[in-house]
């Protein structure tokens, strides 16, 4: 048998860059209100205030940093 080659009719997939997350660092319930979060930036140190949210796990996978991801699309 002949070893077939491979043709890639369409080249490389265009892929974006990872985004800088933001993740959380302190949070606690706020009675009748739900969850209260502070995220805080990794690579450039940048931090939220109190962010309400329904539950702790709608944002344990992190926000994306404003600073960080907008220096690295400018």
């Amino acid at each position: 048998m002949s070893a077939m080659t491979i043709i890639d009719l369409f080249g490389p997939r265009p892929r974006r860059k990872p985004r800088v997350m933001m993740h959380v660092y302190d949070a606690g319930e706020v009675p009748g209100m739900g969850c209260a979060i502070c995220l805080r930036c990794a690579r450039c140190g940048h931090d939220t205030d109190w962010v309400l949210m329904r539950t702790l796990s709608e944002d344990k996978r992190g926000r994306p940093c404003p600073n960080c991801n907008e220096r690295e699309t400018a």
